[in-house]
């Protein structure tokens, strides 16, 4: 898929990588929660769409390894909390 340019490309993945987890989501708004109360997906669809996006994104961010790294964090800090965050911390890791 190449390597994301900017926010918009990476957040237009992450809407693909969901939707290829659950074909049955509709427009994924940046607000949507990933992990937690009120999710897009269940527990195991998050766990396959992590494992999804980290493949969309060529292995540039390993997003398995930091999510244990990140269960030690407060759930309101957590960057898989939304896309919206989600999304900022992948364009901050690939511009690193």
């Amino acid at each position: 898929m190449g390597e994301p340019q900017d926010r918009g490309q990476i957040l237009e993945i992450i809407a693909a990588t969901l939707k290829e987890v659950d074909p049955n989501l509709g427009e994924i708004p940046e607000h949507a929660v990933l992990s937690g109360a009120n999710a897009v997906v269940d527990s195991i669809g998050f766990v396959n769409f992590l494992v999804s996006l980290e493949q969309a994104l060529d292995q540039r961010v390993d997003l398995a390894s930091v999510f244990i790294e990140q269960s030690e964090v407060d759930p309101a800090d957590s960057p898989f909390r939304t896309v919206a965050s989600l999304t900022d911390w992948i364009a901050d890791m690939l511009d690193a």
